[in-house]
């Protein structure tokens, strides 16, 4: 039989996976998005460069954010 202890490690686990599938996917759709908008304006470099520059915060501030994530715990 699972304890509360164990039960409460292994759904935080569960919790923590939530916040990190979410940002993959959001990297993801943002990737696409840098792509999009460098293809629009004509493959520009200082486009580019801004774009990634943002994305680049957008990554670091979602992992930051992921890494204080703790889950709604009932009790």
């Amino acid at each position: 039989m699972n304890t509360d202890s164990s039960l409460l490690q292994t759904c935080s686990h569960f919790f923590l996976f939530e916040p990190i599938c979410t940002a993959i996917l959001l990297a993801i759709c943002s990737a696409v998005h840098v792509i999009r908008i460098h293809a629009i304006y004509d493959k520009s470099r200082s486009v580019l460069s801004l774009m990634s520059g943002l994305f680049a915060t957008q990554v670091i501030v979602t992992a930051i954010c992921c890494g204080f994530y703790h889950g709604e715990q009932q009790g």
